[in-house]
């Protein structure tokens, strides 16, 4: 996980008091609003749902790469899982690892790692976003997944072997040298959960790396 942008647990313990001290202070605002009539409780009622929401999606946003992070990738492939079942569609995801990528850390400092993770998640969104049902997330660090609904592995695979060949040339006009090692993973049956596909695309990947890396690589029982 990226020490640059992560909150560590005396951070977040800190800063509680002063967030609890501010909702207080808010929704005393608010209440006093309605007891003067300025604010009908509708109105209240609207105000704190778009808050919530607004906070939700924070809560499930990587701050360094503005996309899905581990929480909101797992609710929305939760989401999609369930979708899949029961339209009878395929579902496919991808696992992406950038190979090297620690080698930036510790050669060139933080900055330059957050800074290819920045690129990276640019790149993919050109590649992916024209897929609109698609959704990109980080797992933490150089770990990324993209979620393919309507996608089965031959769908699949060829979209990962366009963002394998197309990164190390994009990667290299942002001054990076990059390659891509990819895993596959695909709904088989009602029986597979979020954390089965998580897994069994994690295990592809690493057979990708284990293999000389720079490679996709599509889940199989065997593995």
């Amino acid at each position: 996980m990226d020490a640059k942008v992560e909150l560590n647990e005396n951070e977040v313990k800190k800063r509680s008091p002063d967030r609890l001290a501010a909702y207080t202070q808010r929704a005393r605002s608010l209440i006093e609003q309605v007891l003067k009539g300025e604010l009908s409780i509708d109105q209240v009622s609207e105000k704190i749902g778009r808050k919530m929401a607004r906070g939700e999606e924070q809560v499930r946003t990587d701050k360094l790469a503005g996309i899905l992070n581990g929480q909101g990738i797992k609710k929305q492939l939760g989401r999609e899982i369930a979708h899949a079942k029961i339209t009878k569609t395929p579902l496919a995801l991808l696992m992406l690892d950038l190979d090297g990528f620690g080698r930036i850390n510790k050669e060139k400092g933080f900055d330059e790692g957050n800074r290819a993770i920045k690129e990276m998640v640019s790149f993919l969104k050109q590649r992916v976003f024209h897929r609109e049902t698609d959704s990109i997330g980080r797992l933490g660090g150089d770990e990324f997944v993209v979620i393919c609904p309507f996608t089965d592995q031959e769908g699949a695979t060829m979209l990962a072997e366009e963002i394998r060949q197309f990164l190390p040339d994009y990667m290299k006009k942002a001054r990076f040298d990059f390659t891509t090692s990819v895993g596959v993973s695909t709904m088989r049956d009602d029986n597979q959960n979020v954390e089965t596909l998580l897994a069994e695309a994690d295990k592809a990947q690493m057979s990708a790396k284990q293999n000389g890396k720079d490679r996709v690589e599509a889940f199989a029982l065997s593995h």
